[in-house]
């Protein structure tokens, strides 16, 4: 384990979030060996798996965050743009036919 350890820490650059976290772990273990039972360390010990998983997920999370900036900030011209396509193409059907009116099929006459 402590082969495993070290590896971990000389290759910290390298090294993927399990890396890190086995890392964090083996060093509170080796801590608590030295430090007893402290109440304030244990509590420490316990949230400090907690607190590097979740700036894992937010480095993780982070790095999408201009393509969710970039898609929020275009799709109302997105719609803009459906918008439009659908009146020319209205238009054009409406270009297209001898006579426009509301109606698409003529009543019938009434009989005499």
């Amino acid at each position: 384990m402590n082969g495993l350890y070290q590896s971990a820490v000389n290759d910290r650059h390298r090294a993927g979030a399990l890396e890190r976290i086995f890392e964090a772990g083996f060093a509170i273990r080796k801590l608590r060996a030295q430090r007893g039972a402290d109440p304030a360390f244990r509590w420490r010990a316990r949230a400090a798996p907690c607190a590097l998983l979740i700036s894992a997920r937010w480095t993780i999370w982070s790095g999408h965050l201009s393509f969710l900036a970039s898609v929020g900030s275009v799709s109302p011209y997105v719609g803009l743009f459906g918008t439009v396509w659908g009146i020319m193409n209205a238009f054009r059907g409406l270009a297209n036919v001898n006579q426009a009116t509301w109606r698409t099929s003529r009543p019938a006459l009434p009989k005499r």
